[in-house]
């Protein structure tokens, strides 16, 4: 044991600990002469789709006694959950809404918009069924909820998979945007690589119940490990409140099966013992990328992170090479709706994912997002369905709160 949480803390409270964010430990390392007493704290950071994310809502949606229970509600289209509590003729709903369910007049408006629309001070719609037979409609905003949290059942899983269709035949899937492409014409890639807090920390050492994190930003906590999680592919359970949160680390992402939910994770890794600092030693060249069939998930070959993440995380693109095109294929085909030919990229929508790159026919969008290679045959990636270009600039606010001292990351401190 090099030294303790409260070790840690201590010199963070003093001003003497050393904190640096992953990518800027890589760069120290790759100069030599560091060990795990130079460093007490790498900040790393994740952006990517979660499908495993949904949120708790409760507020008041009419007076009192103007009805005894809700039996169905809807907000922004999209149907939720009635919560347990009978909230009788209190005008009170508790709601359950998931990242993954979808509007009934928008197909691809999901629950991962509104709940970045709800962070960005937008009213939305909401319709109730009551017990009785009545419909009520009214509109509501986040700051309207004395209750409102985000959920996840699975999130930042250690290790992520690349996909390709060997079939003869295109297919939907969350995994692609537009049809994907059959006879291995095309891959789509997840994960951040060595920035990815679980690759950091893979056996939870220090990641246990209620180690604090950050969540789309907002300050959360580590519940416990998450659903399908496993020792050689670990993920964790989370909470955090909606209220803090930054509605550019979020949002809605559309694909061919319908919309996805986005979410960015922070962690702060302690360097505690040489197993932990061993760990977080590890690059993009040194984390296998896992290639599979998207039918069945059968693996079909191993790559390396590296062969997606090389410096390459934003995706340019050129006013002034734009043809304004009446048919532009991005409007449709950008998962996030950041492009509009009169107004351009907007980067507080962007994703970084590149599908642009290979849509646009005059080359006004740029970018290198790697390849893959299966069986001999090498395959453009054409999706990256993880945002690192945000999770470098996520590790680095993480890095100045806790400098600040805005972050206790002690568990059991934080209370949600």
């Amino acid at each position: 044991m090099l030294r303790t949480l409260t070790d840690i803390q201590d010199g963070v409270e003093r001003s003497k600990c050393n904190v640096l964010t992953k990518e800027e430990f890589l760069s120290l390392l790759s100069k030599g002469g560091v060990n795990a007493q130079d460093v007490d704290i790498v900040t790393t950071a994740t952006k990517g789709i979660m499908s495993g994310t949904f949120c708790v809502l409760s507020f008041q949606v009419s007076r009192p006694g103007k009805f005894r229970k809700a039996k169905k509600a809807w907000m922004n289209g999209i149907e939720c959950l009635v919560g347990p509590c009978p909230n009788e003729f209190l005008g009170v709903l508790d709601l359950i809404i998931l990242g993954t369910s979808h509007s009934s007049s928008d197909p691809d408006y999901g629950g991962g918009h509104l709940f970045r629309d709800l962070v960005a001070g937008n009213a939305a719609l909401v319709e109730v069924l009551t017990e009785e037979g009545k419909r009520l409609r009214s509109r509501v905003r986040l700051k309207d909820m004395p209750f409102a949290k985000m959920y996840g059942t699975r999130h930042a899983f250690k290790n992520y998979s690349c996909f390709v269709n060997s079939s003869k035949k295109p297919m939907r899937t969350i995994f692609s945007i537009s049809d994907f492409q059959p006879c291995r014409s095309m891959a789509t890639v997840s994960g951040c690589g060595a920035l990815s807090p679980l690759e950091n920390d893979p056996t939870l050492a220090t990641l246990t119940k209620g180690f604090p994190i950050l969540v789309n930003g907002a300050f959360g906590m580590i519940l416990d490990r998450g659903t399908r999680s496993s020792a050689n592919r670990p993920n964790i359970s989370t909470v955090a409140d909606l209220n803090g949160m930054d509605p550019t680390l979020m949002g809605g992402f559309k694909t061919s099966e319908g919309p996805e939910v986005i979410c960015s994770i922070a962690i702060a890794i302690p360097i505690l013992d040489d197993a932990i600092f061993d760990a977080l030693k590890r690059s993009d060249k040194d984390i296998p990328l896992n290639i599979a069939e998207v039918i069945g998930r059968k693996p079909l070959a191993k790559g390396l992170y590296s062969d997606i993440w090389f410096g390459n995380e934003y995706v340019a693109f050129s006013p002034h090479v734009c043809k304004h095109c009446k048919d532009c294929p991005i409007i449709d085909g950008c998962p996030t709706n950041a492009f509009l030919p009169k107004t351009g990229k907007d980067d507080s929508l962007c994703f970084q994912c590149g599908h642009c790159i290979g849509l646009c026919r005059f080359g006004a969008f740029s970018g290198e997002i790697g390849s893959v290679t299966v069986k001999g045959k090498k395959v453009p990636v054409v999706l990256r369905q993880s945002d690192r270009f945000a999770a470098k600039r996520l590790a680095q606010a993480l890095k100045k709160m806790i400098l600040e001292k805005k972050f206790d990351f002690r568990p059991g401190k934080l209370l949600i």
